[in-house]
């Protein structure tokens, strides 16, 4: 069976490592871009995306090399304070602010970031995910940490005409 369980049962892990990977599959989404479904949802179902199998065998490969979650959480803040953010305003980013959203069942990454129009949004994130310093620099903490990044989601906001920004103050 390719199902999460079967993964961890098919291998040897203590009683504390299959907790920590079992709690890491089910809290993390899946890195298919589909409808958002942790990565132990997406392997148990057999989805048809080729990436949430191997992501769940990362897992376990890194809980059993004693990599704790948090070493890649650490791992991907320092990738993005000093790299990512350096890039993303060399290409024509404005990074207005960055936050974390934590809750019992995940760890989201959120950032603000505000452009003059949406061509020049499309110009810079294609110099950005294009610049050759980037992709190496992926390429060599997703060898060390496995990776960093599971399903990214953005949006595009306008400001409502009664927005309490833009409203006189009384």
């Amino acid at each position: 069976s390719h199902g999460s369980q079967g993964i961890a049962r098919s291998s040897t892990l203590t009683p504390r490592e299959r907790r920590e990977w079992a709690s890491q599959v089910s809290e993390l989404l899946a890195p298919c871009a589909d409808v958002p479904v942790n990565i132990a949802a997406c392997v148990k179902e057999h989805r048809p995306c080729k990436t949430c199998l191997p992501a769940a065998q990362l897992l376990l490969r890194q809980v059993q090399a004693g990599k704790p979650k948090k070493d890649r959480e650490e791992a991907f803040h320092a990738r993005f304070r000093d790299h990512a953010a350096r890039l993303m305003r060399h290409h024509g980013f404005r990074i207005v602010d960055m936050w974390e959203s934590r809750s019992e069942r995940r760890l989201e990454f959120v950032y603000l970031l505000e452009w003059e129009s949406e061509a020049a949004r499309d110009t810079a994130w294609r110099a950005f995910m294009s610049d050759p310093e980037w992709s190496a620099i992926k390429r060599q903490t997703s060898a060390r940490h496995g990776d960093l990044v599971g399903a990214i989601s953005d949006r595009t906001l306008h400001r409502t005409d009664y927005s309490p920004v833009g409203l006189p103050s009384t």
